[in-house]
């Protein structure tokens, strides 16, 4: 298959890993028994699961999701990376003619997981899905449709109107957790946001993100 990688370093890491990895989630969509894909619809939806953030336990919030992108002809999977595989999702189309959406959990945090799937939604709904797309975190800039894709993702987590008060908030554990209410998200992927945006370092509120294992994860897949 063709890759389309988020970053041009990315053979400094293990190709081979990568590969076993999309081959993987391909194996776990197999037997893809969701409806013909639908992308007006599953655009339309996708706006909707901001409220799915707020669930605690992932054998809620996964379920629902891949029961929702499975009404919407697409293949949602869980799988963790191996070694050397520094994937955080991945998307590309199934011979169904499905798109697939692959998902490491790599960070184990509400932010980063709802972040990735945002992102790769994007790429599903707004960009080709010939090959296969793999997202490595980079510092690199300049990449249009990653852009793009970081723009709809933060929007779909991010009410429009609530944007400037994120940018120009004091910062505190009340106030996240009261924008995180106003927003109709956990209050782990405001931290996120505000980290990205660099108005708090990574190293704090870290506490308000939701932390997974994978034990809890696994029984739900």
């Amino acid at each position: 298959c063709s890759l389309k990688f988020r970053k041009s370093a990315a053979f400094d890491s293990s190709v081979y890993s990568m590969l076993a990895w999309v081959r993987q989630g391909e194996k776990l969509a197999k037997n893809f028994d969701g409806e013909i894909w639908d992308k007006e619809k599953f655009a339309r939806t996708i706006s909707n699961l901001r409220r799915i953030t707020r669930k605690k336990n992932p054998g809620l919030f996964l379920e629902d999701l891949v029961s929702i992108c499975r009404d919407c002809g697409v293949a949602l999977v869980i799988a963790r990376t191996p070694k050397e595989c520094p994937a955080s999702g991945a998307t590309k189309m199934l011979t169904s003619g499905n798109p697939l959406i692959l998902i490491s959990f790599r960070y184990l945090t509400d932010d980063q997981f709802w972040f990735t799937f945002f992102h790769e939604a994007a790429h599903v709904i707004l960009h080709e899905t010939n090959g296969t797309r793999l997202e490595i975190a980079s510092s690199e800039e300049g990449d249009i449709e990653e852009e793009q894709a970081n723009n709809f993702a933060r929007d779909v987590l991010i009410p429009k109107d609530l944007y400037n008060e994120l940018l120009t908030m004091r910062i505190s554990t009340m106030s996240v957790l009261k924008f995180a209410r106003k927003a109709g998200i956990a209050p782990g992927i405001v931290v996120g946001q505000l980290q990205y945006l660099n108005r708090i370092g990574h190293n704090k509120l870290n506490s308000l993100k939701r932390r997974y294992q994978w034990e809890d994860i696994l029984p739900t897949l």
